[in-house]
Order: C-alpha cells, then sequence, then structure tokens
C-alpha cells in the first residue's frame, strides 16, 4: 500500500499509516511477521491521528515484480526482505512521525 499510496483521502491516509506503522515494528522493533496481522488490527481498533505523508519519489528501490521473478524459496525471502526494506527506506523522511505514531499506540 506505501508504494502506491493514493490520493490524501481518510481512508488512504489511514492505509498509509497503519502499514507505515507495520513496516516499522517489523523491521525496527523486531515484531515476528506472523504477528503483524492481528497486531495491525489492534492498531486499527484505537489508531493514532493519520496525517497525509508526502509520498517519496523514488517509491522503493524495487518493485513487487522482482520477487515475482525469484526461482525457489531462499531466492523469494531474499527478493521480499530486499522489497519492503527499499519500500521503508524511501520514506525515511518521515520514519520520525511513523515512530511517533507508534507511540501514541497501545500495544
Amino acid at each position: 500500500m506505501v508504494q502506491h499510496p493514493g490520493v490524501p483521502e481518510r481512508r488512504a491516509i489511514q492505509s498509509v499509516g497503519v502499514h507505515l506503522v507495520g513496516l516499522c515494528i517489523v523491521l525496527n522493533h523486531g515484531l515476528s511477521p506472523e504477528r503483524l496481522s492481528e497486531t495491525l488490527q489492534r492498531i486499527l481498533a484505537q489508531p493514532p491521528i493519520w496525517e497525509w505523508l508526502d509520498p517519496p519519489v523514488p517509491n522503493g528501490s524495487s518493485t513487487i515484480t522482482e520477487v515475482g521473478r525469484a526461482t525457489d524459496a531462499g531466492d523469494a525471502r531474499v527478493a521480499i526482505e530486499a522489497y519492503v526494506r527499499g519500500v521503508w527506506e524511501s520514506w525515511a523522511a518521515h520514519h520520525d512521525t511513523v515512530e511517533g505514531w507508534l507511540e501514541q499506540i497501545r500495544l
């Protein structure tokens, strides 16, 4: 979602916000990917006040297409991690805002 954020309207703002928080808690705070879905549901039950963040250009260093080119599970895992980290890093200008949202959330 954060690679295709849409336009500044409520649903897109919330979606980008919750997905950026998800990337942050997995990549920076060590949440296991297996627990991400349930955690995002809890966040959406009592969300912080989201705000529109101007998307980065470019928005990531790769696309999901490169993940699809992986020939085996090991290659796919490496491609997925590179894809996710590249997208997260492209939003570096907003990392402090995302951390601020995370501080507002009771997990």
